[in-house]
Parts: C-alpha cells; structure tokens; sequence
C-alpha cells in the first residue's frame, strides 16, 4: 500500500489594477504551483498578476484538501481576514496542518446564501421568451406565404 498523498489548500494574493485579489486553490507542491501562477500558467484567472502565499494549510488527502478549498471559495469573510493579517508583507506563511484549523473551518460552513430572483425578474424572463417564440412563429408563417 501506498502512502497517502499530502496536499494543500493556499490563498494567494495580488494587488493589480483592478485592486487586491485572492485565489484559493489546492496542490500537492506548494512551491511549484505558486511558481507556475507567477508565470502565466496557472489558473486562468490568476494570468497576468504578481501572486504572493498569505495562507496555506496541510491535509492528508487529496479529496479533505478540495473540500477545504471549496468551503474557502465561498468564505469572503476569512479570505477578508487573512488579507488584513498579512497586509501587504512578503514574509514566510506558516502552513497550518489538518488538526489545526478547526476555527477556521468552523468559519468556512457558515450557509452561503443564495441570491434569488426577484418575481419581477421571472416575469420579464417569461415576457422575453414568449416574444421570441412569437417573432420566430412570424418568419416561419411569413416565410410559407
């Protein structure tokens, strides 16, 4: 048997042009991925900006460390926090392991809400679609004629 896999999830942060940024992601290899972001290969969305580690903690597997991330994608409220505790420091990031962070995920699944529609907006939808069908109901009749 195998050991098992050691993985990460991190929280990068940029300031750009577009103000300052944080990423959540998760890897097996801490140093490559932030190397890869700095050049362009990374996510899609992290091209083009200057990438710094803020927080990163360690997992045992691959599959708690995706749960992780994508409880943390959804935390505005902790990403928030740990942009204000690093500020703008280069400094070392201390990786938190699995047992460490039970605060933290506390945090991590508080119920995000869903934003819904409002009845005004469904209505306008159906509007638009039934004048859609009705247009292409038009050409198909005029088109026979």
């Amino acid at each position: 048997m195998s050991a098992p896999t050691r993985a990460f999830v991190y929280v990068l942060g940029s300031t750009g042009a577009g103000g300052y940024r944080t990423y959540v992601g998760w890897t097996t290899d801490l140093d490559r991925r932030l190397a890869r972001h700095n050049a362009g290969t990374g996510a899609r969305s992290t091209r083009g900006r200057i990438w710094a580690l803020l927080y990163a903690e360690r997992h045992p597997t691959r599959e708690t460390a995706m749960s992780r991330e994508w409880h943390l994608k959804r935390n505005r409220a902790f990403r928030s926090q740990i942009t204000l505790d690093c500020g703008d420091s280069q400094g070392p990031v201390t990786v938190i392991g699995c047992g460490d962070s039970q605060q933290e995920t506390t945090m991590a699944k508080a119920k995000v809400k869903k934003k819904k529609s409002s009845t005004k907006v469904r209505a306008n939808r159906r509007k638009a679609k039934r004048g859609a069908k009705e247009s292409r109901r038009r050409a198909r009749s005029e088109g026979r004629a």
